[in-house]
């Protein structure tokens, strides 16, 4: 499923990838640079949310063009456009905000999006502060950019009534779930769920880790 999402939408992502490594000589956007890890570490890791939403609709009995047509989309801690940007790339009608802190991210950001072509995307140069609301938002997301508790305080507030929040993770987080029940609790989000998923060509165990407003 990642590596059909990615080769449907591969002349995107071939340009994303040029400007990635061009930029990265400049400032820190990545410390991966070998092509082919970029396409699967980045690029299609990213792009599990979609298969991700798909089965927690199916789940839930929910029709799958809920969570794909329309859907408005925060990616927190952004950096290098991971996931959203690729996300964007792959579902052309989500209207997705990038937000990051540091100013030279934002503008290569803008430089992928202006490349790419790509409309309905905001990018914010902003610190994250958690009593400034950006949304409502259908889906808050994060990657490699926050602690989960840390993650639920900052993005619980830019939900709509029935939004969703997802954290890309790794496989050992069971501490992090742990120290994150207070604030789950705190901020009304229902049980987390896990997504777990492998990429496909090196075959590493990854995990999203999903949760959904309850107010």
């Amino acid at each position: 499923m990642l590596a059909e999402l990615y080769q449907r939408h591969q002349a995107a992502f071939d340009r994303y990838q040029s400007l990635l490594l061009k930029w990265n000589e400049k400032i820190n956007l990545t410390a991966i640079t070998s092509p082919n890890e970029i396409a699967e570490r980045h690029f299609q890791d990213s792009l599990a949310l979609i298969p991700a939403l798909q089965a927690w609709g199916d789940s839930e009995n929910v029709s799958r063009e809920t969570f794909s047509e329309g859907l408005s989309l925060l990616d927190l801690g952004a950096g290098g456009g991971f996931p959203g940007i690729p996300l964007k790339i792959a579902m052309p009608s989500w209207k997705v905000t990038l937000v990051d802190s540091v100013k030279k991210k934002c503008d290569f950001m803008k430089e992928v999006v202006r490349s790419l072509a790509l409309s309905d995307v905001e990018i914010r140069h902003q610190a994250l502060e958690p009593n400034q609301p950006l949304g409502p938002f259908d889906l808050v997301i994060t990657r490699a950019a926050f602690s989960l508790t840390k993650f639920l305080e900052l993005g619980a507030l830019h939900l709509n009534p029935s939004g969703r929040m997802v954290a890309y993770k790794g496989m050992e987080i069971e501490a992090e779930i742990k120290e994150a029940e207070e604030t789950r609790l705190r901020h009304q989000l229902s049980p987390f769920k896990s997504y777990i998923y492998r990429l496909p060509v090196s075959k590493a165990q990854r995990q999203l880790i999903m949760t959904q407003s309850l107010s």
